[in-house]
C-alpha cells in the first residue's frame, strides 16, 4: 500500500475489523486494533500499538486473531503515518439517498493539529468501493468528483 497509512474510526460493530481485514488481505501492514498511540513527529501524524496488544485484532464473532500467525509476521509493522483516516459512520448509512452500501463524502480532521483527509462512509459500505476509495487515494486522485464517480452519485 506504499506505506500510506490508514486510521480506521467506527462504533463497535460498525465493521473496522472487516475493512482491516480486507485491506490486510490486499497487502497492507498491521499496527493496531482498538488502541493506537497517536504522536505528532517530524510535521505528521503517527500511530503505534501499545506492546501489550501488538499484532492482536479482535473480530467480532471470532474473537482474538494474531496478524502475524494469521497473515506472517511480515504483516505486522511497529508504526505508521497517519496519511488518510476512514471513519465508518452509522448516520451517514441512514440519512444519506444513496444506498447505505455506497454513501460515501471526503472531508478532513484536526489530530494533533495536523489536517488528515477523512473518508466518511456508510458502516455497510461494500468492501471493493472501499479498496478502490483507498486506491483512489494512494494514486493522488483524492477529488470529491471521482469518489462520486466511484459510488455512482452522478454529484
Amino acid at each position: 500500500m506504499m506505506n500510506r497509512g490508514i486510521l480506521l474510526l467506527g462504533e463497535s460493530g460498525s465493521g473496522k475489523s472487516s475493512l482491516a481485514l480486507s485491506l490486510l488481505h490486499e497487502g497492507a501492514r498491521f499496527v493496531a486494533d482498538d488502541l493506537v498511540e497517536l504522536n505528532g513527529i517530524r510535521g505528521a501524524v503517527r500511530g503505534k500499538s501499545p506492546r501489550k496488544i501488538c499484532g492482536i485484532m479482535e473480530v467480532k464473532g471470532v474473537g482474538l486473531i494474531d496478524i502475524s500467525m494469521a497473515f506472517g509476521p511480515s504483516f505486522i509493522i511497529d508504526e505508521a503515518t497517519i496519511d488518510l483516516i476512514v471513519r465508518l459512520d452509522k448516520t451517514t448509512a441512514d440519512s444519506d439517498p444513496h444506498p447505505p452500501q455506497l454513501a460515501m463524502r471526503i472531508e478532513h480532521e484536526n489530530i494533533l493539529g495536523y489536517d488528515i483527509p477523512t473518508i466518511v462512509m456508510g458502516s455497510r459500505i461494500d468492501k471493493n468501493v472501499f479498496l478502490c476509495a483507498v486506491n483512489y487515494f494512494i494514486a493522488g486522485e483524492w477529488k470529491q468528483s471521482r469518489v462520486n464517480e466511484l459510488i455512482g452519485s452522478g454529484e
